[in-house]
């Protein structure tokens, strides 16, 4: 599906739905080697995937539900995760500021897959009509939500992946900067 989060338009299904993933990296034409994040309802949810160093989980405190996106050790528990979300056994995370996608993932008691919705290596697509043109033959639903798009800021999240408990490094740059992040201790 394509649904409107709490940044920009993603592409969404189930996280442990292979064929449903293998169908996003089509769409997108996104090589198999770039992982795709998981939104999770919350960060108790996401607690269950990964572990976080220390740092991570204060970042995670400050800015979830939120436009942060973090590339974290996995679980080693959580086998059903296909490896196309694995990438050095690591997993991107967010849980975003999006009533819709929270009450998802609580439904359905399981992360989504949420990808911008557009072609990989192509700028962000930012209407809905654009959203339509593009993928309105390749999804099987749409969802329009004039409340969140009059929200919604269009810009991607922030993603980072920490090396160790004090050291990260900033894959994208998105809506939250690097001293709003270093001024979390």
């Amino acid at each position: 599906i394509c649904i409107p989060t709490d940044t920009i338009y993603a592409l969404s299904c189930d996280a442990t739905n292979i064929e449903a993933i293998q169908k996003i990296y089509k769409i997108k034409q996104r090589a198999l080697d770039k992982t795709l994040p998981m939104f999770m309802s919350n960060i108790k949810m996401a607690r269950l995937y990964a572990n976080f160093y220390k740092k991570e989980l204060n970042l995670a405190d400050k800015f979830w539900p939120g436009a942060l996106t973090l590339v974290s050790r996995i679980k080693n528990t959580h086998k059903n995760l296909p490896n196309l979300l694995k990438n050095n056994q690591k997993v991107a995370i967010r849980v975003p500021k999006n009533k819709l996608i929270q009450s998802v993932c609580q439904s359905i008691n399981k992360p989504i897959i949420a990808t911008s919705a557009n072609i990989s290596n192509q700028k962000n697509i930012n209407s809905l009509d654009e959203i339509i043109k593009e993928f309105e033959n390749k999804v099987n639903l749409i969802i329009k939500d004039n409340r969140e798009l009059s929200d919604n800021c269009l810009t991607a999240s922030t993603i980072i992946e920490f090396t160790n408990n004090e050291k990260y490094r900033i894959l994208r740059k998105g809506v939250i900067s690097k001293k709003e992040l270093d001024n979390i201790s």
